[in-house]
């Protein structure tokens, strides 16, 4: 029986690069097929693992939101000295610590003080304070729309 990898992956390609970030309660593995993919295509690429995932339940349980956004940060500062540009992508809970990473002191092309992005169903999503409490842009929840 082979055992599935659950440690971080890293394929070296060309200068420009993507991090990959899994969902909740995930782990790389879940990223390892499009990482693949953009690595045959000529990208540097690294699929991080988010703290407390991979491992325990005790670690899980010991963990929490501001972790998981400091370990995308981790990566990103490490495709950073290494690519110029650095693209983000994740699945599920992967893709919203993704502007979570977003600093002023990181640009991104085309990035603005506040990623504007659209409000869920729910309304869960309005305001980018969740994951960058300097933030003062915000979106109408629902009930204000």
């Amino acid at each position: 029986m082979k055992m599935l990898d659950l440690n971080p992956f890293f394929f070296e390609g060309g200068p420009m690069g993507c991090l990959l970030i899994h969902g909740f309660g995930g782990s790389p593995p879940e990223m390892r097929p499009m990482g693949e993919f953009l690595a045959q295509k000529g990208l540097t690429v690294l699929g991080v693992r988010l703290a407390g995932h991979g491992t325990t339940p005790e670690d899980m349980a010991r963990t929490g939101w501001r972790d998981w956004v400091a370990s995308a940060e981790e990566g990103l500062e490490e495709l950073q000295g290494r690519c110029d540009p650095v693209f983000l992508a994740g699945l599920s809970m992967g893709g919203l610590i993704s502007p979570c990473t977003w600093r002023p002191a990181i640009p991104w092309p085309g990035s603005s003080p506040c990623p504007r992005r659209p409000t869920s169903p729910t309304g869960a999503f309005a305001s980018c304070r969740w994951c960058n409490p300097s933030c003062a842009g915000s979106l109408p929840t629902q009930n204000q729309t």
